[in-house]
């Protein structure tokens, strides 16, 4: 019995539908980094810059 076209063409779009999906899933987990590396960088540099703001008010103190 011969297979059934339309189940295999079913299947195949269905494959091609989940690759699709898979690249758009590295995608967002990539600009998810991005935009978590980008947070770390501005805390960092909020974080320093509150330092500078405490070390210059203990050298006006002192």
């Amino acid at each position: 019995m011969p297979p059934n076209k339309s189940a295999l063409n079913d299947d195949k779009n269905y494959h091609l539908q989940m690759e699709r999906l898979d690249k758009e899933r590295i995608k967002l987990a990539e600009r998810l980094i991005e935009l978590c590396q980008q947070e770390k960088i501005i805390q960092s540099q909020q974080n320093n810059g509150h330092e500078n703001q405490c070390s210059k008010k203990h050298s006006v103190n002192n």
